[in-house]
Order: C-alpha cells, then structure tokens, then sequence
C-alpha cells in the first residue's frame, strides 16, 4: 500500500511539475500569431504573455526591407508610423525555430519585453538568419523607448 502511495505522490508531483512548466496556470493573457513561411523556411508560432493588462492582440507585422531592419542583437521596438498605441517589434531569427515566446511587463522605467526563440531538431538546417515581425496592438499609446527588450 506505502508503494502505491508513493507511485501516486510521485505521477502527480511530475503531472503537476509538467502543468507548471508548460504555462498552462499563467494567469497572464496569451497572444498566439502564425507567421508565415517560405520556400527555405518553415512557419513559426510567435506567444505573447501579456502582463500589462494593455495588449488587445498581436498580428503578422510586414516583413521588412532592408532599409527597415536595424540588425542589432536582441531586436528593435519602434511605435508604428502615426500609431502610438502600436509596437512594432522586430528580430533576427533563424531557420531552425519553431517557435518564438514573447513576455511584455511593467518596468520601473517602462516595460520590458522578454524575447526568447525556441529551436527545433532539425537535419541539415542551413541556420539562416530570417527576419522577424510581429504588431503588439496596445489598449493606449506606449512610446516603444520605453521598452527594452531582454533575453532571460
């Protein structure tokens, strides 16, 4: 009986260790965006957590040209032209992601903005940079200088 018992607190250790680390209980809102792929790159799945209390949604954001893109490490975010209650955000990402998860937060001198790209078992991958863009569609205007992108 003392062995079931402890095979049952452990099944449910684990099952409630795996709830957790998949996100399920966060109580912060959740924005899911499939952005589209390519001939030499597959679709990823952009998330975006929500701990503000201002973001109404997140869409595909235009891919940029040249001209557009500031290569820097970590990404950009620039308020969209004429619309201060957009984000623009944009990153270097690369052909063997499957995913990409996004955490917007109250800073004490703004809002931070966890950037965290999730890769995937690929053969073969080429490990091509590709540019990423995603619109964070905000409740209110937010000047995108106070938002500073991190990489936890």
């Amino acid at each position: 009986m003392r062995r079931r018992l402890a095979g049952l607190l452990v099944v449910l250790i684990v099952a409630v260790g795996l709830v957790v680390m998949s996100g399920a209980l966060d109580p912060r809102p959740d924005f899911t965006v499939q952005l589209p792929g390519s001939e030499s790159q597959s679709s990823i799945t952009v998330e975006l957590r929500d701990a503000t209390g201002l973001v109404t949604a997140m869409e595909p954001g235009a891919p940029p040209g040249p001209e557009d893109f500031d290569l820097r490490f970590g990404g950009t975010v620039e308020n969209a032209p004429g619309q201060a209650s957009v984000l623009v955000v944009r990153w270097l990402g690369g052909a063997c992601e499957d995913r990409t998860e996004l955490v917007l937060a109250p800073a004490s001198d703004g809002y931070t903005l966890s950037l965290t790209t999730v890769g995937k078992l690929v053969l073969g991958c080429n490990a091509s940079a590709i540019a990423r863009t995603v619109d964070v569609i905000l409740t209110r205007d937010v000047d995108a200088s106070t938002v500073s992108i991190i990489h936890p």
